[in-house]
């Protein structure tokens, strides 16, 4: 009947150690890709960021050349201080401030987009950890059930008493 406890205890023992030993491999897993998806979003942000400074400051130039080729062809005309030369540079101006605007709401669209995705694939990743513990104990029944098998078919078999 000691026998039967050794191989039970044993068994036991190696499933419980050998479960936890995985969890823990699972989690530092886990945590590293967490770690990777944390930097991938940054940097897609980052990007998104540098691309709308870039589309602004596009925007930015193209006004001021409108602007410039407004008054060089009312200067032209005599009619630089005109009103009409005025409504033209204002609405340059106001369809410039239009597209920074839309701009920046398509940059926060985008940043949005990547922290959703990003939270998403965190979450992904937090449902593949395991607690080492309750993965231990769960190790340590099976180990145990798989134990007393054995040492019935041992004891069966005549092996042991």
């Amino acid at each position: 009947m000691a026998e039967v406890a050794i191989i039970t205890a044993a068994m036991s023992a190696a499933s419980a150690g050998i479960s936890v030993m995985s969890a823990r491999a699972q989690n530092k897993a886990a945590e590293s890709s967490a770690r990777v998806a944390l930097r991938n979003r940054m940097e897609k942000a980052k990007r998104a960021q540098q691309a709308a400074a870039l589309e602004t400051q596009k925007t930015i130039n193209e006004a001021q050349l409108v602007e410039g080729r407004i008054r060089v062809a009312t200067s032209e005309m005599g009619t630089a201080s005109s009103q009409t030369a005025v409504a033209l540079q204002r609405q340059a101006a106001s369809d410039a401030w239009t597209n920074i605007d839309i701009n920046q709401q398509n940059l926060a669209g985008q940043l949005t987009g990547i922290r959703s995705a990003a939270a998403g694939r965190l979450a992904a990743i937090q449902s593949q950890t395991a607690s080492p513990l309750l993965e231990g104990f769960k190790g340590g029944i099976s180990g145990a059930m798989s134990g007393m098998q054995l040492a019935k078919g041992a004891k069966d078999a005549g092996w042991i008493t």
